[in-house]
């Protein structure tokens, strides 16, 4: 007999996690400019994406997509 899903135990592993004074990922702490210097992407889109629910590693490496001109 399996377990119901809505009481089968969250299993979560944070490999990640943002602090106040830096975004922590694949194990190190930086400001939000130093990684977007680090990883060539905009301080701007970086704080988009943390902002809109990206984990931390995905916000500093997922592609960036470019709109189309009008």
């Amino acid at each position: 007999m399996t377990t119901p899903v809505l009481e089968q135990p969250t299993q979560r592993v944070i490999i990640v996690t943002r602090t106040g004074q830096g975004i922590t990922a694949f194990g190190q702490t930086m400001s939000l400019r130093a990684w977007a210097a680090t990883v060539g992407l905009s301080p701007h889109t970086i704080y988009r994406r943390l902002k809109s629910g990206y984990p931390p590693e995905v916000a500093l490496t997922a592609k960036v997509e470019r709109s189309r001109a009008r």
